[in-house]
């Protein structure tokens, strides 16, 4: 693999919906994109999404974090939140990209608990590329293309779940695919330890929400789990705590049954205020107006 140049600076490729603006989830024909003049795909950029990268046809290059990757038809890219990757696409390459936001699960009308949201997604994380079948490809590229036709029909309260559940087929799929054995990757031991790490926040989330109780339970030293969570999610430990327990907080709100102070008990807050002045802190709204939002939609 090349090594390659990290000198000029990283702009971040936010999501954005491609028909309402609530939905979590889209597909697009990758040549598509690039074609309409996204000059910031072509130099190194950082996402703040999921990305699932579908090679249908055709054989080229990729560059995840600095490191280039040859990709061939069968092939499947992973790009996660915080990863740095550039697009180099020739003309004979033919992908479909699936591009989903981390809180896509978290809906009142979900099952899907953030944990086991997590558990599939991180088990993910530790491989960037995988090979599947052409009879695997037609199943999941088929289930692409009917995510994006939903996405193009007016929006209902069913919608939601059956984007859920499509990209929940992709996703266990993907893992059913991959290898068991730990991946030939360098970076594999910092993965599990953030990986860990984080598994044991989404499990302790009302107990304790403090860096140094879980480095005592990880038996790890504060620079180990800071470079494990950096390389894997970008993300510094405090950050990551919070991060999760801003989704679970999300989660908890859209459940109608809910009152906001058993939220807040439920995720270790002593006091609901605190609660109040934490969620708005990072979500720049109050725990009523982000519920309120929830059952507009």
């Amino acid at each position: 693999m090349q090594q390659l140049s990290d000198d000029d600076k990283i702009l971040t490729h936010v999501f954005k919906p491609l028909y309402h603006v609530n939905q979590k989830i889209k597909v697009y024909d990758l040549k598509k994109l690039l074609d309409g003049g996204r000059k910031i795909l072509f130099k190194p950029h950082r996402i703040s999404f999921f990305a699932i990268v579908l090679v249908l046809q055709g054989q080229g290059k990729h560059i995840i974090d600095f490191q280039e990757i040859s990709i061939k038809t069968g092939d499947i890219l992973l790009i996660f939140p915080g990863q740095i990757h550039q697009y180099t696409v020739p003309e004979n390459l033919k992908c479909t990209v699936i591009a989903f936001e981390e809180d896509i699960f978290i809906n009142y009308k979900s099952t899907i608990s953030l944990k086991d949201s997590y558990s599939i997604l991180d088990e993910l994380i530790l491989k960037n590329f995988i090979s599947v079948s052409e009879s695997v490809m037609q199943i999941l590229s088929g289930i692409a293309a009917a995510i994006e036709l939903e996405t193009r029909h007016q929006l209902d309260q069913n919608q939601t779940p059956l984007l859920q559940s499509m990209l929940s087929i992709i996703l266990y799929t993907i893992h059913r695919e991959m290898y068991i054995n730990e991946p030939n990757d360098a970076g594999f031991h910092d993965k599990r330890i953030a990986l860990s790490f984080k598994k044991l926040v989404c499990d302790s989330l009302n107990v304790q929400n403090t860096v140094d109780f879980y480095l005592k339970k990880l038996n790890i030293s504060k620079a180990t789990l800071l470079k494990a969570t950096r390389s894997t999610f970008d993300r510094s430990p405090k950050s990551l705590i919070q991060d999760i327990l801003i989704l679970e907080a999300k989660r908890l709100l859209s459940q109608a049954n809910k009152q906001i102070k058993d939220v807040a008990y439920e995720l270790g807050f002593t006091e609901p205020t605190n609660f109040t002045k934490f969620f708005k802190k990072y979500t720049f709204l109050t725990p009523e107006a982000f519920r309120e939002n929830v059952f507009r939609m």
